[in-house]
């Protein structure tokens, strides 16, 4: 099968062509042309996909169109060729003329540049850490120093007296709190039911909407959003590792509500089903859209559990799964220490697959300045090596839509101005240079 891609700037070229020389003007529509390319672009992502699976996290787009894709696919050359006409294409549509494929048209366009890069990526070309952040996520992370962690570290040395490394006598404190086994489920499950319930007093959500809960192992990641189309997300939790309440909160809100299951339900419903805006039958992994995504979704736990609900809620779980009361404030004290922690990965991640850490010494810096147990740290050098600087998404990303979120002095001020603005980042194309204004 060939793409579209030709024949959609081929077709623009005859239009410009033909109200140029006619005798009554032809107005060209460019949202006619953007729509063409849209679908040239998911052509493009799904053969990608055919070389790297992980590049397409989910897709609910024509059938036939991944059929032909499979039946006929180009060479990551091709792809990359085709990508930059893909590009020049879009940039010649000019301004649309209209505030939401205005919008629509920029993102389409960060997206194209990332599966650019990775099209590069995966024929063997190389950038540093900074770069491909900035080409796939639209950001430059910020850098950190081992001093940027000393203040947090010296709270957690007099938080945590004893014998041993920092690290050690952190997972001996933090071990009483961790879940039994045998009730992950049921309190994830739970966990959900209330996150859902909060996010559905606030946001208007399909009533068919629903998620599946799946306990797995042997995976890089803690938990992950398997998003199925028709507004059903498959939520796996990795049990490998052992996991808290809090963060079976977390995971609750992340991967469920308000964040990526609500995150890909409402760009369904709002962006593909309503504007038949066809790029969004498919979620590519490497992209802007992934900062956006990550940064919501680890943004979404204060929305659904905030101030006091957040402590209430723990105190219930925690009860439920029969886990020790008499040292929770000193462990949510050292928990909001660890929370300040939460770059020293993304650092561990710059050095290492610049090549200016090794692997072990990688897995001693996040031993050391992320308080990871060696079995966790394993676990995160690995995802970072599968990954890459998609690390970035998490804890930046989440700093970047909070402060866009709070650039709104009404939003500082009321939790429904909030979650409105919140929707409003979820419900349309936002790239991450959006972010840094308004």
């Amino acid at each position: 099968m060939r793409l579209r891609v030709a024949r959609g700037i081929a077709l623009l070229a005859a239009l410009l062509l033909l109200a140029a020389c006619a005798t009554t003007p032809i107005t060209v529509k460019p949202h006619d042309a953007l729509d063409a390319l849209a679908e040239d672009y998911v052509h493009l992502l799904l053969a990608l996909g055919e070389h790297d699976p992980l590049s397409v996290d989910a897709y609910y787009g024509p059938r036939e169109w991944r059929m032909a894709v499979q039946g006929d696919t180009p060479t990551l050359a091709e792809i990359g060729r085709r990508s930059t006409a893909l590009g020049v294409a879009l940039d010649a549509i000019g301004d649309p003329g209209d505030t939401h494929q205005h919008a629509r048209q920029r993102m389409l366009s960060a997206q194209v540049r990332a599966l650019h890069t990775r099209a590069l990526q995966l024929q063997g070309q190389t950038f540093s850490f900074d770069e491909e952040a900035q080409l796939l996520y639209g950001v430059t992370p910020p850098r950190y120093q081992e001093a940027d962690f000393s203040k947090a570290l010296a709270a957690l040395e007099k938080l945590l007296p004893g014998e041993g490394a920092l690290a050690e006598r952190y997972e001996r404190f933090v071990a009483p709190f961790n879940v039994p086994p045998a009730q992950i489920e049921a309190l994830m499950q739970r966990a959900i039911d209330i996150s859902r319930l909060q996010t559905r007093a606030q946001l208007a959500l399909p009533d068919e909407e629903h998620v599946e809960l799946a306990l797995v192992t042997q995976q890089p990641w803690a938990a992950y959003n398997w998003y199925q189309g028709g507004y059903l997300s498959r939520i796996e939790i990795n049990t490998e590792q052992p996991v808290s309440v809090r963060a079976l909160m977390s995971l609750a809100a992340h991967e469920g509500y308000p964040g990526h299951h609500v995150y890909n339900l409402l760009l369904e419903s709002r962006l593909l089903r309503e504007r038949g805006w066809i790029e969004y039958c498919i979620y590519p992994l490497f992209s802007p859209q992934a900062l956006i995504a990550e940064g919501a979704a680890d943004l979404g736990v204060g929305l659904v559990f905030p101030g006091a609900a957040y402590a209430r809620v723990e105190r219930e779980l925690m009860q439920q799964a029969g886990l020790p009361l008499a040292e929770l404030d000193r462990y949510r004290r050292v928990q909001a220490q660890v929370h300040t922690l939460r770059g020293a990965p993304i650092e561990a991640a710059r050095r290492y697959l610049d090549g200016a850490l090794s692997r072990d010494q990688a897995l001693q810096w996040l031993q050391t300045y992320a308080l990871l147990t060696p079995a966790r740290a394993q676990q995160r050098l690995q995802f970072i090596e599968r990954y890459r600087s998609y690390i970035i998404n998490y804890s930046y990303g989440q700093q970047q839509v909070r402060d866009w979120l709070l650039r709104s002095w009404w939003a500082r001020l009321s939790s429904e101005a909030r979650w409105r603005r919140y929707a409003e980042l979820l419900a349309e194309p936002h790239t991450p240079a959006d972010l840094l204004h308004d």
